[in-house]
């Protein structure tokens, strides 16, 4: 169970930056993508009469694959270690079993404390990934919050303290 809780951290710290320079990218890559739609559709008669449409759909075509594969990279960072720690689990586990076997009936009596960890890994396994996916989410959205927050002329920390959630019956 340590050994879940751990990998998932050890993962975190290993995948913060990457999550950090997404956040960024993405925060640019859409003001660019709304600068790029507001350009063209402001001077729609020129690009029509300059025939320079397909200017304005390669750049466009551009910035959105850079941006979708921005936002793949985050999901899959949020989706992958559940395949990799449970897969290594397993296998310890596994492995583990095969040599308390191998032992013979002196080791035979730690089958039923085996079963019961597996066990209870498989219910925690959904949580950890849940917490671990919901934190990567937070990290790659916390640029483009940040613009928003900027953009209503609002510091986060005074907002959030300043309207706290209410219960709802």
């Amino acid at each position: 169970i340590l050994f879940t809780l751990g990998s998932y951290l050890l993962i975190g710290l290993l995948t913060h930056e990457k999550l950090k320079k997404n956040s960024k990218r993405t925060s640019e890559l859409s003001n660019h993508q709304i600068e790029t739609i507001q350009i063209s559709l402001n001077s729609i008669k020129d690009i029509l009469l300059d025939s320079s449409q397909d200017y304005f759909l390669r750049n466009h075509e551009k910035t959105d694959r850079v941006l979708r594969r921005t936002f793949g990279e985050n999901r899959f960072i949020a989706s992958f270690p559940k395949i990799v720690i449970e897969t290594l689990v397993l296998l310890f586990i596994s492995i583990l079993g095969y040599l308390i076997f191998k032992e013979g009936s002196q080791m035979l009596s730690l089958i039923p404390i085996l079963g019961t960890i597996i066990i209870s890994l498989q219910k925690l396994f959904p949580f950890n990934q849940q917490i671990f996916s919901c934190w990567s989410q937070i990290k790659s959205n916390k640029d483009p919050i940040n613009a928003v927050f900027k953009l209503l002329n609002l510091e986060p920390r005074r907002f959030l303290k300043k309207h706290k959630l209410k219960k709802i019956k």
